[in-house]
């Protein structure tokens, strides 16, 4: 019985000390899954075109085109010759106006304040009408921040 006496001290001693250590650390931490709920005021409401893509030029080339086969109908000689100039003109400036039209939505920058003084800008859609003033609840989760009343 005296030699189990040890073993058994050995074991329970080996036991409490494995409960008191702390679980190993990793260096990083994540933020990943966490959603910050801040309230702000709007200081500044202004609406913008945003430019999805770049332009082709296609628009341009293909107004050229149309406007200068449609000059070319008026007239003739000389008076035919400028006509299917102005009108290639023309419809290149047409086309190009259309294209960038095409490629671009309407956005509304907001300018926002936050309690501790911060001044934070973003760029939402017109789903929701915003005025200088308005309280609004800024939610934020991984990486996207939507903004409402």
């Amino acid at each position: 019985m005296r030699a189990s006496f040890p073993i058994l001290t050995l074991m329970a001693a080996t036991l409490v000390a494995a409960c008191a250590s702390e679980p190993p650390r990793s260096g990083m931490s994540s933020t990943e899954g966490t959603t910050v709920v801040q309230t702000a005021e709007v200081t500044d409401v202004r609406d913008i075109k945003v430019h999805e893509g770049r332009a082709t030029g296609i628009g341009s080339i293909i107004g050229a085109i149309v406007g200068g086969v449609a000059g070319n109908t008026i007239g003739g000689g000389d008076g035919q010759a400028i006509a299917t100039a102005a009108g290639a003109v023309g419809g290149s400036l047409a086309g190009q106006d259309l294209e960038q039209k095409s490629s671009s939505r309407s956005s509304v920058e907001l300018t926002l304040r936050f309690p501790n003084g911060d001044v934070h800008t973003y760029q939402v859609g017109t789903s929701e009408t915003f005025q200088v003033g308005d309280q609004v609840k800024v939610t934020t989760n991984r990486g996207v921040t939507r903004i409402t009343h």
